[in-house]
């Protein structure tokens, strides 16, 4: 291999290594989900990622989504995606997903 292919190997690698996500990955990964047994925490990021793709939300999936319990409401994942827009403004979007059904209950975007 020469030089311009090894660093063709390198960048591709490197954004795989880094886990992009890209929209096609997104309802690849959503449409092998068993919903059967529940929905685990990688699963509902996936969940989370195709729910903002398909209401348009199109930056949530550059950002890594973070799930945990809802404290509130353990049947429910709380899944969370931090953005900052080029003016430095930090805002957020939430999802809320039900831990059996897979369901997204409720969507928030604050700032």
């Amino acid at each position: 291999m020469n030089k311009k292919q090894w660093m063709l190997v390198w960048a591709i690698g490197l954004l795989f290594l880094s886990g992009c996500a890209t929209a096609r990955s997104i309802y690849m990964n959503s449409a092998i989900i068993d919903y059967s047994d529940g929905v685990n925490l990688q699963e509902a990021k996936w969940i989370a990622q195709k729910y903002c793709l398909e209401v348009g939300i199109k930056d949530a999936f550059i950002s890594y989504p973070e799930v945990q319990e809802f404290f509130f409401k353990p049947e429910l994942w709380e899944v969370t995606f931090r953005i900052k827009d080029l003016n430095q403004l930090s805002y957020h979007y939430k999802l809320f997903i039900d831990k059996k059904t897979g369901e997204v209950i409720d969507f928030t975007y604050e700032e």
